[in-house]
């Protein structure tokens, strides 16, 4: 280890090529590629071990870093694709959420934020844990569909459902409201408060 890295990270490659799953080579080469600044073979390398892993919050961490190393590249789509399999191991994790749900808007990437809380709402749902406010989750979605995907009748069944569900509904109350008097039709707002 006397600075000789690119050496070093070349013999770890080479026993990669002939052990894939080798752990020692695998932590080497990990900590290497750190230290060389070389994110794009880290991320790989992640990648590989969270692929491998069967336990699914350390899968997801591993993913949450694949995707934080390729949003730091400026690859959006790499970014993407490893928050939703990062977020799909562990649906719990509230950072990796915050995370994937910022680079959908930043990258405007509805249909995939449309993903993303359908997931998240599913595993609410499903009573699989509580790391999110249900109703907090369906007046994300509505605006979406409102400001975004120009789908005012899907939002008014999202923001009915926060109404439905939520203790305090404010936002998601006005932003029915405004739909209701620009339809010129409150049935839908009556109906949310009948259920």
């Amino acid at each position: 280890k006397l600075d000789k890295k690119p050496e070093a990270i070349q013999a770890y490659e080479a026993v990669l090529e002939r052990r894939p799953t080798d752990a020692v080579a695998i932590a080497a080469l990990e900590e290497l590629y750190q230290e060389a600044g070389r994110e794009r073979e880290l991320a790989r390398l992640l990648e590989m071990r969270a692929e491998a892993t069967q336990e699914p919050v350390a899968r997801g961490v591993l993913f949450a870093r694949v995707a934080t190393l390729r949003g730091n590249r400026g690859d959006t789509e790499g970014a993407l694709a490893a928050y939703s399999a990062s977020f799909s191991a562990d649906p719990s994790n509230r950072e990796v959420f915050t995370a994937f749900e910022r680079i959908t808007y930043k990258a405007e990437r509805w249909i995939v934020a449309m993903q993303l809380y359908e997931q998240a709402i599913r595993h609410v749902e499903g009573g699989a844990s509580r790391a999110y406010r249900l109703g907090d989750l369906y007046l994300r979605r509505g605006n979406v569909q409102l400001n975004f995907l120009g789908k005012p009748e899907e939002a008014i069944a999202s923001y009915q459902k926060v109404i439905e569900v939520d203790s305090q509904p404010g936002l998601a109350v006005k932003s029915l409201e405004d739909l209701c008097k620009a339809r010129g039709d409150y049935a839908p707002l009556i109906e949310a408060y009948d259920r």
